[in-house]
C-alpha cells in the first residue's frame, strides 16, 4: 500500500492551509502572523502544542469536524521548520496573485462588453412593453 512521504504530506498540508487562508480572506493577517513567528517558529510551535491543541480538539468536536485535531497537530509540527513557514507564506502570496489575475481578466472582459446607452429605465420600459 502506498504511503505518502513526509514531504508529500507537508506539501498537501501547505496547499490546504494556504487555500483556506485565502478563501477566508485572511491572507494579510496570516502573513503578518507567520512572518512574526518565523524567527521563533520552534518555540511558538511547541507552545501551540501545549496551549492551543486542547482548543483545536474542542472546537472540532463542537463543529462536527473531528479531523481538526489531527490536522492542527500536523500544522503545528510542520510550522516548526522555518522553511515550511516560508513555503506557506509564498503559497498564500501565489494564490492571492492568481485571484487578482482572475479578477483583472473578469474586469477586462466586462469592459469589452457593449455598454447599454439607455440605462436601467429603458430596460424596465422594454420589459413592461412601452
Amino acid at each position: 500500500m502506498y504511503q505518502p512521504s513526509k514531504v508529500e504530506k507537508e506539501n498537501e498540508l501547505i496547499e490546504k492551509l494556504a487555500r483556506e487562508i485565502v478563501n477566508l480572506g485572511m491572507e494579510i493577517p496570516a502573513i503578518f502572523m507567520l512572518e512574526s513567528i518565523r524567527p521563533v517558529s520552534r518555540l511558538t510551535s511547541a507552545a501551540g502544542m501545549i496551549f492551543v491543541s486542547p482548543f483545536i480538539y474542542f472546537a472540532g468536536s463542537l463543529l462536527g469536524r473531528e479531523t481538526w485535531g489531527e490536522q492542527g497537530f500536523m500544522i503545528l509540527n510542520m510550522l516548526q521548520e522555518r522553511e515550511n513557514t516560508e513555503r506557506v507564506i509564498q503559497r498564500v502570496e501565489e494564490l492571492v496573485e492568481e485571484m487578482e489575475k482572475k479578477k483583472r481578466e473578469i474586469r477586462k472582459n466586462k469592459s469589452l462588453q457593449p455598454k447599454d446607452k439607455h440605462g436601467i429605465l429603458s430596460r424596465i420600459k422594454g420589459l413592461i412593453g412601452r
